[in-house]
């Protein structure tokens, strides 16, 4: 997944230390539990991309399969937490000179060194097995992040590339939205409306997803397709904002948490375990997705100050899998078919179980070793050029 600003860093304005106020840490330095959030999710969506519809004989099994099922939610998890940091971030430089360079250029030099590699990787591995067709037909969709859009999937689906690029679709509704959302954002922040905008974004989305449920659309439009899913990248906007409005509205946000996060697991659970056992998509698109950007954005809110949750998603291990994930979200699929290739080589007339608990131990081994290789010598050296841009616009705008 696109990484969201690696140091989880906001500010508020006029937050009271007074006791009957949520006690919350300085919003400007780095939050070391929002990065086990981010590990968290990524975790999430690895597992729900190699969970298994077989079923096996061992019950033990089938109840690790289920579990891994849940991790799609990571990725409502991971656009929640975006949506938090980046609105938060640009509602923060809008009153200093050219906030819109300095905000793109460090966009540009977390995300796209990675993602063209991606793609280097995807043409390499084309013209080397001989899939020049693929590699011509479709690689200017992903160059320009419009892999999400229903209208080009036909040609996605029908020629493939040799490494699997089906995840990518989440890069490009990210982007879309670093792209398209600053300038809405600053009209509105201009006229004091940003939080409306972030609640009325929000309410459009969740309408146009039930009005594709109603009209039957594809899957691929429920699942990528940027209007359906910026409402999650809101909700977290919304909670960035809320937090910037002063003391009333934090304590208002710190009453009513409890119950939206309480009402949030019961109509997700409603879905999961209630709904349908034939086809769960409309309820989950529906009232699923909209639930858990609530709780997403409870979760992230807890986080913030001291208590379980933050000693939860502060843990070593979580925050260490945050500061890979983007890459860690890249790789895991992107490699899978060559996991796949080397469980067949090496165990190609095994049981289906033992085949499958193999590439579980590749994939979940070899995808953070390359995760952790591609941050350390290779986003690590543009992530240093982004915070010198940082540096260079503070000390021009202190000057």
């Amino acid at each position: 997944m696109a990484a969201a600003e690696r140091g989880s860093v906001i500010s508020v304005d006029g937050v009271s230390t007074q006791a009957s106020a949520p006690i919350l840490p300085n919003l400007r330095r780095h939050i070391p539990a929002l990065d086990g959030m981010r590990g968290f999710a990524a975790i999430g969506v690895v597992f729900f991309h190699y969970k298994t519809g077989h079923h096996f004989n061992h019950a033990w099994l089938n109840l690790i399969t289920w579990i891994m099922g849940l991790g799609w939610m990571g990725v409502p998890l991971f656009f929640a937490l975006s949506g938090f940091l980046i609105t938060g971030i640009l509602h923060d430089s809008f009153s200093k000179a050219n906030w819109w360079r300095k905000f793109y250029l460090k966009r540009s030099f977390r995300i796209f060194p990675l993602y063209y590699l991606t793609l280097a990787l995807i043409l390499a591995a084309d013209v080397g097995v001989g899939r020049m067709k693929a590699a011509g037909q479709t690689l200017w969709i992903y160059a320009l992040y419009l892999q999400n859009l229903p209208s080009l999937y036909h040609r996605l689906s029908e020629f493939p590339s040799y490494l699997s690029t089906v995840h990518l679709w989440s890069l490009a509704v990210e982007e879309q939205f670093y792209l398209i959302w600053p300038i809405p954002l600053f009209l509105a922040w201009r006229r004091s409306r940003a939080l409306q905008l972030c609640a009325i974004v929000f309410m459009l989305s969740f309408m146009a997803r039930i009005a594709c449920v109603a009209l039957h659309c594809p899957m691929i439009v429920y699942f990528s397709f940027s209007p359906l899913r910026i409402g999650e990248l809101c909700a977290g906007g919304f909670l960035a904002l809320a937090l910037r409005q002063g003391d009333a509205l934090t304590r208002m946000i710190s009453n009513v948490a409890p119950y939206i996060a309480g009402a949030s697991i019961l109509a997700l659970s409603g879905v999961i375990f209630w709904a349908g056992t034939e086809d769960r998509t409309a309820p989950m698109i529906s009232i699923g997705l909209t639930a858990l950007s609530c709780l997403a954005v409870c979760l992230i809110y807890y986080c913030l100050h001291p208590g379980p949750l933050q000693r939860l998603f502060s843990n070593r291990i979580l925050r260490w899998f945050g500061k890979i994930s983007y890459g860690l979200y890249v790789y895991h699929m992107l490699f899978r078919p060559v996991y796949i290739r080397i469980v067949n080589r090496y165990l190609p007339h095994s049981s289906h179980g033992l085949q499958y608990l193999a590439l579980i131990s590749i994939a979940f081994t070899l995808s953070p070793l390359l995760a952790a290789a591609s941050f350390y010598t290779y986003e690590s050296y543009f992530l240093h050029i982004k915070e010198r841009v940082s540096a260079l616009g503070e000390s021009r705008v202190a000057s």
